[in-house]
């Protein structure tokens, strides 16, 4: 019955989703009529939409994870697994659509969106299933199971996401092949793409040699934490593009104005002062510096909340990793308290986070002035 009822409400849903959106994407360009709420309900539809095809899904793997029998609650866990996968599967897709936020809201090329989503849902294909066999074998009591199905699901996995990665740093380079970014942004870059394509690799050897609960741990997370980092850029290039809009209509504003100057002082045939208003330079801030100013920050902001928000999944999740921090001393110092002299350890941890407060204090420095502006 869900799944009727879910299929139908997408069927009656889909002409009127299809129609906002593509009133949405025709705002987009026009100074006077856009506007970044029309971003944002596009977005909002956007997940609304996309919840529909793997609801029921996702409500039979809750129903059998919540059973007593432990092999109900393994399947349970495979189906959920699933769900959630398709979920995330099905809004990136939609996002990608030609009316989609990323190809008409945030301008980025068809051609290669598109190719993307092709290669990626034949991942997806193969993916799916064993991701539900991962849950599966991760969900139920047997050892065996899971050391012989689960590693060798897990292996293949780890191929398939290599795979991913691969495929996702090429159509990467080519899109930014004719830009030219600083030093720092490029060293991110590389750092990233090289612990993105690593560690599949490391997971499945160290799985092959014995450590298969541990590679697991370690890949579940960084996949995790990449989702962080997706919800975090989606935020950035909605705040880019409220500053874009509001850019445009400043520009907008100042020509207008110039414009009218102009046309009042034909009325009054001073040529005089027709030559001296060409000579004359409006004394306003840039606005390519304060929106250069402004992204730096947000974009600045952003990379530190997500690993302020990684770091605090990871220390929930492994409630040991801040006390392993804290435990090493890499020097000590002396304190006076109350005249009497006390050794005040300096740990990596306490190192880490005055690293976070210098580089932030850096950050705001150089770009808050713009983003005031």
């Amino acid at each position: 019955i869900i799944v009727i009822l879910c299929f139908m409400a997408q069927d009656l849903l889909t002409p009127h989703f299809n129609q906002v959106m593509h009133r949405y994407s025709e705002y987009v360009g026009n100074v006077t009529q856009d506007k970044f709420k029309y971003t944002v309900k596009a977005l909002v539809f956007t997940l609304i939409y996309s919840i529909f095809k793997p609801l029921p899904i996702l409500l039979a793997g809750i129903i059998l994870f919540d059973s007593s029998n432990n092999f109900t609650h393994a399947i349970g866990a495979g189906v959920l697994s699933i769900g959630v996968v398709y979920l995330i599967y099905q809004f990136a897709f939609i996002l990608s659509q030609d009316k989609g936020i990323l190809i008409s809201h945030f301008g980025r090329p068809k051609d290669l969106i598109q190719d993307s989503h092709d290669k990626l849902k034949t991942l997806m294909i193969f993916s799916l299933p064993v991701i539900g066999i991962l849950g599966f074998t991760e969900a139920i009591d047997n050892t065996t199971l899971r050391n012989s199905i689960g590693r060798g699901a897990f292996i293949f996995f780890c191929y398939l996401l290599w795979l991913m990665y691969k495929f996702l740093l090429s159509a990467i380079q080519q899109y930014r092949s004719d830009r030219h970014d600083n030093l720092n942004m490029k060293m991110f870059q590389k750092i990233m793409w090289t612990i993105l394509l690593s560690a599949p690799i490391i997971s499945a050897v160290l799985s092959v040699i014995g450590y298969y609960y541990t590679a697991f741990q370690m890949l579940i997370q960084l996949q995790i934490s990449i989702l962080f980092g997706f919800g975090f850029l989606l935020a950035y290039q909605l705040i880019k593009r409220w500053m874009l809009i509001e850019r445009r209509l400043i520009a907008f504003d100042r020509a207008k104005a110039k414009r009218a100057e102009r046309i009042a002082l034909r009325e009054k045939e001073d040529a005089s002062d027709i030559e001296s208003l060409d000579n004359y330079e409006e004394p306003v801030v840039d606005l390519e510096t304060i929106s250069s100013q402004s992204l730096g920050l947000v974009r600045s902001l952003l990379i530190l909340a997500f690993f302020a928000t990684t770091l605090a999944w990871l220390s929930q999740t492994h409630t040991a990793l801040l006390p392993f921090l804290d435990g090493i001393t890499l020097w000590t110092t002396t304190t006076n308290l109350n005249g009497i002299e006390q050794l005040l350890p300096i740990t990596l941890k306490s190192l880490f986070v005055s690293g976070i407060i210098i580089g932030l204090s850096v950050m705001i420095s150089r770009n808050l002035p713009g983003l005031l502006e």
